[in-house]
Protein backbone atom coordinates (compact mmCIF):
# COMPACT_ATOMS: atom_id res chain seq x y z
CA UNK A 1 0.00 0.00 0.00
CA UNK A 2 1.37 3.40 -0.95
CA UNK A 3 2.25 5.77 1.91
CA UNK A 4 -0.14 8.25 3.51
CA UNK A 5 1.21 11.79 3.85
CA UNK A 6 0.18 13.98 6.82
CA UNK A 7 0.84 17.68 6.13
CA UNK A 8 0.85 20.54 8.61
CA UNK A 9 2.07 21.47 12.05
CA UNK A 10 3.54 24.29 14.04
CA UNK A 11 1.36 24.04 17.16
CA UNK A 12 -0.08 21.27 19.28
CA UNK A 13 -3.50 21.99 17.80
CA UNK A 14 -2.13 20.93 14.42
CA UNK A 15 0.33 18.22 15.41
CA UNK A 16 -1.60 16.14 17.94
CA UNK A 17 -4.73 15.58 15.80
CA UNK A 18 -2.52 14.25 13.00
CA UNK A 19 -0.76 11.97 15.48
CA UNK A 20 -4.14 10.83 16.79
CA UNK A 21 -5.33 10.03 13.27
CA UNK A 22 -2.21 7.97 12.56
CA UNK A 23 -1.94 6.17 15.90
CA UNK A 24 -5.64 5.57 16.59
CA UNK A 25 -6.96 5.44 13.03
CA UNK A 26 -4.55 4.43 10.27
CA UNK A 27 -2.55 2.15 12.58
CA UNK A 28 -5.76 0.13 13.01
CA UNK A 29 -7.36 0.39 9.56
CA UNK A 30 -4.27 0.57 7.31
CA UNK A 31 -1.42 -1.09 9.17
CA UNK A 32 0.45 -1.84 5.95
CA UNK A 33 0.71 1.83 4.96
CA UNK A 34 3.69 3.93 6.03
CA UNK A 35 2.54 7.29 7.44
CA UNK A 36 4.89 10.17 6.61
CA UNK A 37 4.56 13.58 8.29
CA UNK A 38 5.52 16.83 6.56
CA UNK A 39 6.20 19.98 8.56
CA UNK A 40 8.99 22.42 9.36
CA UNK A 41 12.03 22.27 11.59
CA UNK A 42 10.67 25.22 13.61
CA UNK A 43 7.33 23.66 14.46
CA UNK A 44 6.39 21.42 17.38
CA UNK A 45 6.36 18.48 14.99
CA UNK A 46 10.16 18.55 14.73
CA UNK A 47 10.32 17.36 18.33
CA UNK A 48 7.07 15.51 18.96
CA UNK A 49 6.63 13.53 15.73
CA UNK A 50 10.17 12.20 15.81
CA UNK A 51 9.94 11.43 19.51
CA UNK A 52 6.92 9.21 18.73
CA UNK A 53 9.01 7.26 16.22
CA UNK A 54 7.39 8.57 13.04
CA UNK A 55 9.10 9.73 9.86
CA UNK A 56 9.12 13.50 9.38
CA UNK A 57 10.01 15.33 6.18
CA UNK A 58 10.48 19.11 6.42
CA UNK A 59 10.06 22.10 4.13
CA UNK A 60 11.67 25.53 4.46
CA UNK A 61 8.75 27.94 4.70
CA UNK A 62 7.62 30.99 6.67
CA UNK A 63 4.22 32.54 7.46
CA UNK A 64 2.59 34.95 5.00
CA UNK A 65 -0.17 36.37 7.16
CA UNK A 66 0.35 39.33 9.47
CA UNK A 67 3.64 40.49 7.94
CA UNK A 68 4.85 43.71 6.34
CA UNK A 69 4.63 44.07 2.55
CA UNK A 70 8.31 43.23 2.24
CA UNK A 71 7.94 40.30 4.63
CA UNK A 72 4.92 39.00 2.73
CA UNK A 73 6.81 39.21 -0.58
CA UNK A 74 9.75 37.38 0.94
CA UNK A 75 7.41 34.81 2.47
CA UNK A 76 5.68 34.39 -0.89
CA UNK A 77 8.98 33.67 -2.60
CA UNK A 78 9.83 31.13 0.10
CA UNK A 79 6.37 29.55 -0.28
CA UNK A 80 6.88 29.22 -4.04
CA UNK A 81 10.22 27.51 -3.44
CA UNK A 82 8.61 25.26 -0.82
CA UNK A 83 5.93 24.26 -3.33
CA UNK A 84 8.71 23.16 -5.66
CA UNK A 85 10.20 21.15 -2.79
CA UNK A 86 6.78 19.63 -2.15
CA UNK A 87 6.49 18.42 -5.75
CA UNK A 88 9.86 16.72 -5.38
CA UNK A 89 8.87 15.19 -2.07
CA UNK A 90 5.61 13.78 -3.41
CA UNK A 91 7.29 12.31 -6.47
CA UNK A 92 9.84 10.66 -4.20
CA UNK A 93 7.43 9.35 -1.54
CA UNK A 94 4.57 8.54 -3.99
CA UNK A 95 1.73 8.75 -1.45
CA UNK A 96 -1.70 7.39 -2.25
CA UNK A 97 -3.40 9.96 0.00
CA UNK A 98 -2.57 13.35 1.53
CA UNK A 99 -4.25 14.63 4.72
CA UNK A 100 -3.68 18.30 5.61
CA UNK A 101 -4.58 20.14 8.81
CA UNK A 102 -3.13 23.56 8.11
CA UNK A 103 0.10 25.15 9.20
CA UNK A 104 2.92 26.53 7.10
CA UNK A 105 3.86 23.29 5.34
CA UNK A 106 0.29 22.29 4.54
CA UNK A 107 -0.31 24.66 1.64
CA UNK A 108 2.62 23.68 -0.60
CA UNK A 109 2.06 19.96 -0.02
CA UNK A 110 -1.68 20.17 -0.67
CA UNK A 111 -1.18 22.23 -3.85
CA UNK A 112 1.36 19.73 -5.14
CA UNK A 113 -0.89 16.79 -4.27
CA UNK A 114 -3.82 18.31 -6.17
CA UNK A 115 -1.67 19.05 -9.22
CA UNK A 116 -0.35 15.48 -9.24
CA UNK A 117 -3.81 13.92 -8.92
CA UNK A 118 -3.26 12.61 -5.38
CA UNK A 119 -6.48 12.64 -3.29
CA UNK A 120 -6.46 15.41 -0.68
CA UNK A 121 -8.43 15.51 2.57
CA UNK A 122 -8.53 18.43 5.02
CA UNK A 123 -8.97 18.39 8.79
CA UNK A 124 -10.46 21.61 10.16
CA UNK A 125 -10.42 21.56 13.98
CA UNK A 126 -11.81 25.06 14.63
CA UNK A 127 -15.25 26.61 14.38
CA UNK A 128 -13.95 28.96 11.68
CA UNK A 129 -11.73 27.62 8.89
CA UNK A 130 -8.13 28.81 8.87
CA UNK A 131 -6.55 30.85 6.09
CA UNK A 132 -4.74 27.91 4.49
CA UNK A 133 -7.78 25.66 4.76
CA UNK A 134 -10.03 28.21 3.05
CA UNK A 135 -7.64 28.39 0.12
CA UNK A 136 -7.36 24.61 -0.16
CA UNK A 137 -11.05 23.74 0.26
CA UNK A 138 -11.86 23.69 -3.48
CA UNK A 139 -9.02 21.20 -4.08
CA UNK A 140 -10.04 18.69 -1.40
CA UNK A 141 -12.07 15.51 -1.81
CA UNK A 142 -13.10 15.54 1.87
CA UNK A 143 -13.21 18.22 4.57
CA UNK A 144 -13.48 16.85 8.12
CA UNK A 145 -14.76 19.40 10.61
CA UNK A 146 -14.83 19.27 14.40
CA UNK A 147 -17.67 21.80 14.75
CA UNK A 148 -20.91 20.78 13.01
CA UNK A 149 -21.70 24.50 12.73
CA UNK A 150 -19.05 24.71 9.99
CA UNK A 151 -20.72 22.17 7.69
CA UNK A 152 -22.89 24.76 5.97
CA UNK A 153 -19.84 26.56 4.58
CA UNK A 154 -17.94 23.53 3.23
CA UNK A 155 -20.65 21.87 1.15
CA UNK A 156 -21.07 18.21 0.30
CA UNK A 157 -17.40 17.47 0.97
CA UNK A 158 -17.91 18.14 4.66
CA UNK A 159 -18.09 15.47 7.34
CA UNK A 160 -18.56 16.35 11.04
CA UNK A 161 -16.40 13.57 12.46
CA UNK A 162 -14.54 15.42 15.20
CA UNK A 163 -10.83 15.74 15.92
CA UNK A 164 -8.68 12.60 16.28
CA UNK A 165 -7.61 12.17 19.91
CA UNK A 166 -5.67 9.66 21.95
CA UNK A 167 -7.58 6.54 22.94
CA UNK A 168 -7.82 7.49 26.63
CA UNK A 169 -10.15 10.46 26.01
CA UNK A 170 -13.23 8.35 26.64
CA UNK A 171 -16.73 9.52 27.68
CA UNK A 172 -17.02 9.57 31.48
CA UNK A 173 -19.90 10.85 33.63
CA UNK A 174 -19.04 13.78 35.87
CA UNK A 175 -17.80 12.62 39.28
CA UNK A 176 -20.53 12.64 41.89
CA UNK A 177 -20.06 15.40 44.46
CA UNK A 178 -20.92 14.30 47.96
CA UNK A 179 -22.45 16.66 50.51
CA UNK A 180 -19.74 19.06 51.68
CA UNK A 181 -17.17 17.76 49.16
CA UNK A 182 -14.92 20.49 47.69
CA UNK A 183 -15.40 21.45 44.06
CA UNK A 184 -12.48 20.04 42.08
CA UNK A 185 -11.27 22.60 39.53
CA UNK A 186 -8.71 22.02 36.78
CA UNK A 187 -7.01 25.06 35.22
CA UNK A 188 -5.31 24.53 31.87
CA UNK A 189 -3.53 27.23 29.90
CA UNK A 190 -1.81 24.93 27.44
CA UNK A 191 1.78 23.72 27.47
CA UNK A 192 3.01 27.34 27.43
CA UNK A 193 0.51 28.44 30.05
CA UNK A 194 -1.80 31.45 29.83
CA UNK A 195 -0.67 34.69 31.42
CA UNK A 196 -4.20 35.93 32.02
CA UNK A 197 -5.20 32.75 33.86
CA UNK A 198 -1.97 32.73 35.87
CA UNK A 199 -2.42 36.35 36.89
CA UNK A 200 -6.17 36.37 37.55
CA UNK A 201 -7.20 33.03 39.01
CA UNK A 202 -5.29 33.21 42.32
CA UNK A 203 -7.36 36.28 43.21
CA UNK A 204 -10.53 34.57 41.94
CA UNK A 205 -10.06 31.45 44.05
CA UNK A 206 -8.94 33.52 47.02
CA UNK A 207 -12.21 35.47 46.88
CA UNK A 208 -14.28 32.28 46.50
CA UNK A 209 -12.61 30.62 49.50
CA UNK A 210 -13.03 33.77 51.59
CA UNK A 211 -16.73 33.66 50.70
CA UNK A 212 -17.04 30.10 52.02
CA UNK A 213 -16.68 27.99 48.88
CA UNK A 214 -14.81 24.71 49.33
CA UNK A 215 -12.37 24.16 46.46
CA UNK A 216 -9.45 22.03 45.38
CA UNK A 217 -7.44 23.32 42.41
CA UNK A 218 -4.88 21.86 40.01
CA UNK A 219 -3.41 24.74 37.99
CA UNK A 220 -1.20 24.14 34.95
CA UNK A 221 0.90 27.29 34.71
CA UNK A 222 3.13 26.47 31.74
CA UNK A 223 6.80 25.72 31.38
CA UNK A 224 8.95 28.04 33.48
CA UNK A 225 5.93 29.87 34.92
CA UNK A 226 4.95 27.85 37.97
CA UNK A 227 6.86 29.60 40.77
CA UNK A 228 5.24 33.06 40.51
CA UNK A 229 1.83 31.39 40.36
CA UNK A 230 2.59 29.35 43.50
CA UNK A 231 3.58 32.56 45.27
CA UNK A 232 0.31 34.19 44.20
CA UNK A 233 -1.66 31.28 45.68
CA UNK A 234 0.28 31.30 48.96
CA UNK A 235 -2.43 33.23 50.81
CA UNK A 236 -5.33 31.11 49.52
CA UNK A 237 -6.50 28.73 52.24
CA UNK A 238 -7.34 25.73 50.05
CA UNK A 239 -5.60 22.64 48.64
CA UNK A 240 -4.00 24.06 45.48
CA UNK A 241 -1.37 22.39 43.31
CA UNK A 242 0.53 24.36 40.69
CA UNK A 243 2.42 22.47 38.01
CA UNK A 244 4.24 23.47 34.84
CA UNK A 245 2.81 20.65 32.76
CA UNK A 246 0.22 17.91 33.12
CA UNK A 247 1.33 14.58 31.70
CA UNK A 248 -1.97 12.73 32.02
CA UNK A 249 -4.53 15.26 30.82
CA UNK A 250 -7.37 12.72 30.39
CA UNK A 251 -7.09 11.55 34.01
CA UNK A 252 -7.13 15.10 35.36
CA UNK A 253 -10.09 16.13 33.20
CA UNK A 254 -12.00 13.05 34.38
CA UNK A 255 -11.24 13.90 38.03
CA UNK A 256 -12.45 17.50 37.73
CA UNK A 257 -15.94 18.83 38.41
CA UNK A 258 -15.11 21.98 36.42
CA UNK A 259 -12.37 23.04 33.99
CA UNK A 260 -11.21 26.62 33.47
CA UNK A 261 -9.17 26.96 30.30
CA UNK A 262 -8.50 28.50 26.91
CA UNK A 263 -10.63 27.48 23.93
CA UNK A 264 -8.19 25.95 21.48
CA UNK A 265 -9.75 23.36 19.19
CA UNK A 266 -7.90 20.46 20.77
CA UNK A 267 -8.87 21.50 24.30
CA UNK A 268 -12.52 21.83 23.27
CA UNK A 269 -12.44 18.39 21.64
CA UNK A 270 -10.91 16.83 24.75
CA UNK A 271 -13.51 18.40 27.04
CA UNK A 272 -16.31 17.15 24.81
CA UNK A 273 -14.86 13.66 24.33
CA UNK A 274 -14.86 13.10 28.12
CA UNK A 275 -17.72 15.47 28.94
CA UNK A 276 -16.92 18.21 31.46
CA UNK A 277 -18.39 21.58 32.31
CA UNK A 278 -16.01 24.41 31.51
CA UNK A 279 -15.44 28.12 31.80
CA UNK A 280 -13.72 29.05 28.54
CA UNK A 281 -11.55 32.17 28.25
CA UNK A 282 -10.37 32.26 24.63
CA UNK A 283 -6.95 33.59 23.72
CA UNK A 284 -7.73 37.04 22.27
CA UNK A 285 -4.93 37.09 19.68
CA UNK A 286 -5.69 33.76 17.98
CA UNK A 287 -5.79 33.92 14.17
CA UNK A 288 -9.24 34.90 12.87
CA UNK A 289 -10.35 35.06 16.52
CA UNK A 290 -10.94 31.31 16.19
CA UNK A 291 -10.75 30.55 19.91
CA UNK A 292 -13.60 32.96 20.63
CA UNK A 293 -15.68 31.29 17.89
CA UNK A 294 -14.92 27.86 19.42
CA UNK A 295 -15.98 29.05 22.87
CA UNK A 296 -19.16 30.66 21.56
CA UNK A 297 -20.18 27.44 19.79
CA UNK A 298 -19.86 25.41 23.01
CA UNK A 299 -21.64 28.07 25.05
CA UNK A 300 -24.53 28.19 22.56
CA UNK A 301 -24.79 24.39 22.83
CA UNK A 302 -25.08 24.65 26.62
CA UNK A 303 -21.72 22.94 27.12
CA UNK A 304 -19.70 25.81 28.62
CA UNK A 305 -19.61 29.35 29.91
CA UNK A 306 -17.65 31.60 27.56
CA UNK A 307 -16.01 34.85 28.67
CA UNK A 308 -13.83 36.91 26.37
CA UNK A 309 -10.56 37.79 28.08
CA UNK A 310 -11.44 41.48 28.40
CA UNK A 311 -14.60 40.44 30.26
CA UNK A 312 -12.93 37.71 32.34
CA UNK A 313 -12.21 39.97 35.29
CA UNK A 314 -11.80 38.73 38.84
CA UNK A 315 -15.37 39.83 39.62
CA UNK A 316 -16.85 38.12 36.54
CA UNK A 317 -14.98 34.86 37.13
CA UNK A 318 -15.89 34.77 40.83
CA UNK A 319 -19.54 35.14 39.83
CA UNK A 320 -19.40 32.48 37.09
CA UNK A 321 -17.54 29.88 39.17
CA UNK A 322 -19.63 30.54 42.28
CA UNK A 323 -22.82 29.87 40.30
CA UNK A 324 -21.45 26.58 38.98
CA UNK A 325 -20.09 25.61 42.39
CA UNK A 326 -23.52 25.86 44.01
CA UNK A 327 -25.54 24.41 41.12
CA UNK A 328 -24.53 20.78 40.71
CA UNK A 329 -27.43 20.06 38.35
CA UNK A 330 -26.44 22.82 35.94
CA UNK A 331 -22.80 21.73 35.96
CA UNK A 332 -23.72 18.11 35.23
CA UNK A 333 -26.09 19.26 32.48
CA UNK A 334 -23.29 21.26 30.87
CA UNK A 335 -21.03 18.20 31.01
CA UNK A 336 -23.75 16.12 29.37
CA UNK A 337 -24.16 18.67 26.58
CA UNK A 338 -20.41 18.67 26.05
CA UNK A 339 -20.31 14.87 25.91
CA UNK A 340 -23.13 14.87 23.35
CA UNK A 341 -20.82 16.82 21.01
CA UNK A 342 -17.79 14.62 21.61
CA UNK A 343 -16.43 12.16 19.05
CA UNK A 344 -13.92 10.05 21.01
CA UNK A 345 -13.54 7.57 18.11
CA UNK A 346 -12.94 10.34 15.56
CA UNK A 347 -9.69 8.78 14.31
CA UNK A 348 -11.40 5.53 13.34
CA UNK A 349 -14.36 7.32 11.76
CA UNK A 350 -12.14 9.53 9.63
CA UNK A 351 -9.91 6.60 8.65
CA UNK A 352 -12.93 4.57 7.56
CA UNK A 353 -14.28 7.46 5.50
CA UNK A 354 -11.05 8.63 3.86
CA UNK A 355 -9.23 5.37 3.10
CA UNK A 356 -11.50 4.47 0.15
CA UNK A 357 -9.99 7.55 -1.57
CA UNK A 358 -6.49 6.07 -1.33
CA UNK A 359 -5.15 5.47 -4.84
CA UNK A 360 -4.21 1.84 -4.17
CA UNK A 361 -7.64 1.09 -2.72
CA UNK A 362 -9.39 2.77 -5.63
CA UNK A 363 -7.35 0.79 -8.14
CA UNK A 364 -8.19 -2.41 -6.31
Amino acid sequence: MRPILLAGGGTGGHVFPLLGLVEEGFAVRAREAECVFVGTEKGLEARVVRARGHRLETLAIEPLKGRSVFGALRGGAIAAAATGQAFGLLRRVRPGLVVSIGGYAAGPVALAASALGIPLALLEPNRVAGFTQRLLGPLAKRIYVAFPELLGSVGSKGRALGIPLRADFTPTPSPARAQGEPLSILVMGGSQGAEHLNRTLPAVFGALVADGHELTVLHQAGRGRAEPVREAYARVDAPITVTEFIDDVPAQVRAAHLVVCRAGALTCAELCAIGRAAVLIPYPHAADDHQAKNAEALAEAGAAVALRQEHATVHALVHAIAELSTDDARRVDMADHARARGVPDSALRIADDVLPLHLDRRAA
